[in-house]
This record gives structure tokens, sequence and C-alpha cells, in this order.
């Protein structure tokens, strides 16, 4: 992403980045869910 927006931001896979933020958006709630779970059973 960095070295695409070096290059000007049509060279940029804008589809890339979304499936980027979206993995962020979905990993860090199920961490914490699990990290949650683990609290529980323990």
């Amino acid at each position: 992403m960095g070295v695409g927006a070096t290059r000007g931001y049509s060279a940029v896979k804008w589809g890339v980045v979304r499936e980027i933020v979206t993995a962020w958006i979905l990993t860090i709630p199920a961490a914490a869910i699990v990290a949650g779970l683990c609290c529980l059973v323990d």
C-alpha cells in the first residue's frame, strides 16, 4: 500500500486494502472473544 501510494493513488490496489482492513476489523474482536473464553475456562 505504501509503495503504491508513492507511485500515485491510482497504483494502489484498493480491493486489497479493503480486504486488509476487513481482516483487522474481524481479527481484533475475535481475539478478544477467544481470550475472554479462555479466562472463563480457566
